[in-house]
Order: C-alpha cells, then sequence, then structure tokens
C-alpha cells in the first residue's frame, strides 16, 4: 500500500453483518475501508476508499443501524453517505453509456 498521510481518526462500523474499520487521514485526505479480520487471519484488507477530499478528514461516526457514515473536514464541513459492501452492481442504463 502507498504513503498517504497520517490518520486523524478512525471508527469500527456498527453493523453486525459487516465487520468492517474506516479510517480517515490528511495528506491525501483520503477516506478508508478496511475489513476487520472477518475471517479471523490476522488480515484486514482494504475493502474501498475516497480519495483526494479537498480537506483533511477530521473526525467520523456510523450510525447505529451500520448503513451510514458521517465524517467531518477541516474545512468546516460535515458530510453524510449511506455504505454498503459485497453487494452486486446493478447493469449500468445503456443510455448513459
Amino acid at each position: 500500500m502507498s504513503e498517504s498521510g497520517y490518520v486523524f481518526c478512525c471508527r469500527f462500523g456498527k453493523d453486525k453483518d459487516l465487520p468492517v474499520i474506516f479510517a480517515g487521514t490528511a495528506g491525501r485526505n483520503e477516506l478508508r475501508i478496511f475489513d476487520n479480520d472477518s475471517e479471523g487471519t490476522g488480515r484486514y484488507k482494504e475493502l474501498g476508499h475516497i480519495n483526494d477530499n479537498r480537506s483533511v478528514i477530521m473526525c467520523m461516526d456510523t450510525a447505529s443501524n451500520g448503513k451510514q457514515i458521517a465524517w467531518g473536514n477541516s474545512a468546516g464541513q460535515i458530510l453524510v453517505s449511506q455504505y454498503s459492501i459485497g453487494q452486486a452492481e446493478e447493469e449500468p442504463d445503456i443510455r448513459t453509456i
């Protein structure tokens, strides 16, 4: 994995069926999500990320339903989004290609 900066915040996901860890960084201003050793092998593989945010990610929390994450950045913004991992992607609409 390439050098990406300093980790400013981390949070365990609250979905009991999806053991994940979120990490927010400075430097490349990334939000990353890792598998929390669901296979019991001591491996924490990256499942996804959002790169090159405009500001350092300073804090985060996950919703009690385990389906949303909120994070704050050094520009004073709060961003909230839903997430799902491991679900099949929908077929693209041919009209948008």
